[in-house]
């Protein structure tokens, strides 16, 4: 997460970290933690912060400096991105077995990620991103196609 991004939309919008808490829907004391680097931010805490500023999600990771892409939606769609995990999962040869040791889980949780029956975590999802370089703007279905580069 690239806090400098996430701070400098708060303060351009005139907004305190309460306001922004309070937008939300979550707790100062998370946003806090959030904001100065001390917690990892749930995923859909993530989507609701980058549709509140309309602004790409890799943007507020610093994957990409486009603040957001032409075809770009709001939310996510759940299908693309279990579908995405599972491709991804399978073309670095990862079995759910592995995958579930490696996040300290079980295997029916790497599962549920994959059958959009749960929300991943953020670092789970970027553990791909690290490792294929995809945007995670296409990877949860917000743009059609994936960019040419996610640092453009």
């Amino acid at each position: 997460m690239e806090r400098e991004r996430l701070r400098s939309l708060r303060e351009g919008q005139g907004l305190t970290r309460a306001d922004l808490a309070e937008m939300i829907n979550v707790s100062l004391d998370d946003y806090c933690l959030w904001e100065d680097g001390k917690k990892s931010m749930p995923l859909l805490s993530l989507i609701d912060i980058s549709d509140f500023y309309g602004v790409s999600v890799d943007y507020l990771l610093g994957l990409s400096d486009m603040l957001n892409y032409d075809d770009s939606r709001e939310g996510y769609d759940k299908l693309d991105l279990a579908y995405n995990l599972r491709k991804l999962r399978k073309q670095i040869k990862f079995t759910h077995d592995r995958l579930a040791r490696k996040f300290g889980v079980d295997k029916d949780t790497i599962i549920r990620y994959e059958t959009a029956n749960e929300v991943p975590t953020l670092d789970f999802v970027l553990f791909y991103l690290n490792k294929c370089g995809m945007s995670l703007d296409y990877m949860l279905g917000r743009i059609n196609e994936p960019p040419n580069s996610v640092e453009e």
